[in-house]
């Protein structure tokens, strides 16, 4: 997990924040530094790195039930969702 975040945030940063100007090596920059720090905090105390989990799972899930609630206030605005959600699976979409 810790590579997929490296790679994300490398990936996502740079255009945030430029650091080289150059964007490749920025992306590797970030990538590296963020795996420095996780190394660090693990290295420091397993304790801290179990309690960072916790909230990042929290985190997901919160934008995880955002994102139903968001959909199902979707489907309540719009007339034919019923028929809509049956159409699914025959070449339809809830669109």
């Amino acid at each position: 997990m810790l590579g997929l975040y490296a790679s994300a945030f490398g990936s996502y940063a740079p255009n945030l924040l430029s650091i080289t100007g150059d964007t490749n090596l920025d992306a590797h920059l970030y990538s590296s530094a963020i795996i420095i720090i996780a190394t660090a905090i693990n290295y420091y105390s397993i304790k801290v790195v179990s309690q960072i989990e916790s909230y990042a799972v929290m985190i997901k899930l919160v934008i995880l039930i955002g994102f139903i609630g968001v959909g199902i206030i979707g489907l309540i605005g719009n007339p034919n969702w019923s028929n809509s959600i049956w159409n699914i699976g025959k070449g339809h979409s809830i669109l």
